[in-house]
């Protein structure tokens, strides 16, 4: 398995949670894929955001987790729990 599936498959297991340090579970999962993309980070998330969202159950973490994915949630910080 190679670590875009890898990050996607840890993704998923944070799905069905609603944790408030859901953010850095995210970010710990995220952040290492990411590592090395440079120009390419933008795509990068597009990518694994896609990737998550097509596999991902319909939970109340499934939204936080794609924001934070694509750090549309507050400029990198702690999401919001709506």
């Amino acid at each position: 398995m190679d670590r875009f599936e890898q990050c996607v498959r840890g993704l998923l297991a944070l799905a069905p949670t609603d944790e408030r340090d859901l953010h850095l579970r995210v970010d710990a999962l995220v952040d290492p894929y990411l590592a090395g993309f440079g120009a390419q980070t933008a795509a990068a998330r597009r990518r694994l955001a896609d990737a998550f969202l097509a596999k991902a159950p319909v939970t109340t973490a499934r939204e936080r987790i794609r924001a934070r994915i694509m750090r549309e949630d507050h400029k990198g910080g702690p999401l919001s729990l709506r």
